[in-house]
C-alpha cells in the first residue's frame, strides 16, 4: 500500500474500536465517518456509528443508522436485536416486530441469537394483542430452537429474563395443547371417534409434559409418533400395494439413474447446510470429501419438473403410485447417491406414519443400512427394502464406487384410509400452528 492509498476499512474499524475502548469516542467517530465514505452501507461501520450516537444519548441519530445496517444485513439476528431494543424503547412496537420477523425468516438455523429473538417476537405480539401469534413464536423458540435452550441455560442470565423464558415455554406448551385438542375434536366430528383411537393416543402423547416416547430406546420420532402401529423396524415391502409395480420397473429406473450419474452433471447435496453447520455432524467415513447427493423428483412436496423430464420412465412410474402426500412436506423422492467411503451418521426420521422405501439401483460391495442395536441390511440390486426410519439408523458405503438407490417415503401400510385422511388434516393443523412467521 502506497502513502496515497486510504487504509483498508477493516483497519479503520479496528482503530476506531481501540479508540472507543480508550474513551476517545470523538476520534473513533471521525474514523468511522471516513470508513462510511468508503463503504456507505457497511453494517459494521453503521453499527459502530450507531453505538457511539446511542452512548451520547442521541437515539434519533442511532436509529436510522441501525435501520440502514439491518437493511444491508437482514439475516444478522444480533444486529436486528440491537435495532429492536432501540425501537422498543421508542415505543415503536410494530416496526420492532417487523424487523424481528424479517430477520428470523432469513437467519441460518445455527445462529445462536435466534432463541432470544423468538422470545422477544412473542412478547411483542403479546403486547400488541396477538395472543395466538405470541404462542406460535414462543413455541418456535422454546420447543424447536436449540439457541433458546442454550440461552436459558446460561448461568449469567438475569433472573427476570430467566423467568420470562420459563413463562414463555409454559405458555407455548399450554396453548399448543389446547390447539391440538381443538383439532382432535374437529377430526372426531368428521370421521367419528371409533376410527381414530390411535390418532387420539398420538395427540395424547404429544401433549404430555414431557411428550410421550416409544418404548424402544432407539425409536425417537422427531415430530409425530402414532402408538399402536406394529413396532417392526424392517417391514415386508409388499405390504405396500404398489411395491410390485416399482420392482418391475427396476431395469428402466436403473438405466436412467446410471445415465444421470455417468453424465457427470452436478447433483446437489441431500443435506442443506446452513452457515456454521459442520459436515461432520451428518457425514463421515474414510473419504476426505464425503458426499451424499440427491437428484430430487419431489422434495417437501414440491415437484421438480425438470428432473421428471430428465428421467421420463422413472417419472411415469412415480406418478402411477399412491404416494405419501403432505402439503409442504411430502412426498420426498430422489435418486440417492452415496459417494465412496462415505457414512451417513446415525439419525432419526420424523414420524412412524411414513416409512422409507429403497429400490437399490447400484450396490457396490461393503454397503449397508444399519439400524443401531437392531441389525444391518445389505442392499441387493432390484430388491425392495422398507424400514421405519424413526429408529436410529445410519448408512455406509465402504467401497470405491458410488451407491445408488431410489429413495422414497410411503404411508405406513398398517394405517387405514380413514386414519390417513385424518392424519393429513392433523399434520396440516400442526403445521399451521408452527408456522410462526
Amino acid at each position: 500500500m502506497t502513502g496515497t492509498e486510504p487504509p483498508p476499512i477493516d483497519d479503520l474499524l479496528d482503530r476506531a474500536r481501540a479508540l472507543v475502548a480508550d474513551g476517545q469516542s470523538l476520534q473513533a467517530e471521525s474514523l468511522c465517518l471516513r470508513a462510511m465514505q468508503m463503504r456507505p452501507d457497511d453494517p459494521a461501520v453503521l453499527v459502530l456509528l450507531a453505538d457511539l450516537a446511542a452512548a451520547r444519548g442521541e437515539p434519533e441519530r442511532a436509529l436510522p443508522l441501525l435501520g440502514r445496517a439491518h437493511a444491508a444485513a437482514p439475516a444478522q439476528v444480533g444486529l436486528a436485536l440491537k435495532l429492536v431494543r432501540m425501537l422498543w424503547a421508542a415505543g415503536e412496537l410494530g416496526p420492532a416486530q417487523a424487523v424481528l420477523q424479517t430477520s428470523l425468516a432469513l437467519a441460518p438455523r445455527a445462529d445462536p441469537d435466534t432463541g432470544f429473538a423468538w422470545l422477544l417476537l412473542g412478547e411483542l405480539r403479546r403486547l400488541r394483542g396477538d395472543e395466538a401469534g405470541c404462542a406460535r413464536a414462543w413455541h418456535q423458540g422454546t420447543a424447536r430452537d436449540a439457541g433458546f435452550r442454550e440461552w436459558l441455560a446460561d448461568p449469567s442470565l438475569p433472573a427476570p429474563m430467566r423467568e420470562l423464558g420459563l413463562r414463555a415455554a409454559e405458555s407455548a406448551r399450554l396453548h399448543r395443547r389446547e390447539y391440538l385438542h381443538q383439532a382432535q375434536a374437529q377430526l372426531r366430528a368428521e370421521f367419528g371417534a371409533a376410527a381414530l383411537a390411535r390418532i387420539d393416543e398420538a395427540v395424547r402423547v404429544m401433549t404430555e409434559d414431557p411428550p410421550g416416547m416409544p418404548p424402544h430406546p432407539r425409536q425417537r420420532p422427531k415430530f409425530l409418533w402414532v402408538p399402536g402401529l406394529p413396532d417392526t423396524p424392517f417391514l415386508d415391502p409388499y405390504l405396500v400395494p404398489w411395491a410390485g409395480r416399482l420392482r418391475d420397473a427396476f431395469p428402466d429406473i436403473r438405466r436412467e439413474a446410471l445415465e444421470l450419474h455417468e453424465s457427470r452433471e452436478p447433483i446437489p447435496s441431500f443435506i442443506d447446510f446452513d452457515p456454521g453447520e459442520r459436515m461432520g455432524e451428518y457425514l463421515g467415513g474414510l473419504s476426505e470429501k464425503p458426499a451424499w447427493d440427491a437428484f430430487f423428483f419431489f422434495r417437501r412436496g414440491q415437484r421438480f419438473d425438470d428432473n421428471h423430464r430428465r428421467c421420463p420412465v422413472t417419472s411415469a412410474v412415480l406418478e402411477s403410485l399412491d404416494l405419501f402426500r403432505m402439503p409442504g412436506q411430502a412426498p420426498e423422492i430422489c435418486f440417492s447417491y452415496l459417494a465412496p467411503n462415505t457414512t451417513i451418521m446415525p439419525h432419526h426420521g420424523v414420524s412412524n406414519i411414513r416409512l422409507v422405501m429403497h429400490l437399490p439401483l447400484r450396490v457396490p460391495p461393503d454397503c449397508e443400512l444399519r439400524l443401531v442395536d437392531i441389525g444391518a441390511h445389505r442392499w441387493r440390486e432390484g430388491e425392495l427394502l422398507l424400514f421405519d426410519d424413526t429408529y436410529l439408523h445410519e448408512a455406509s458405503n465402504r467401497s470405491d464406487a458410488t451407491r445408488i438407490v431410489l429413495l422414497m417415503d410411503c404411508w405406513n401400510p398398517h394405517l387405514s384410509a380413514t386414519e390417513r385422511a385424518a392424519l393429513t388434516l392433523l399434520v396440516e393443523a400442526i403445521g399451521q400452528f408452527e408456522q410462526a412467521l
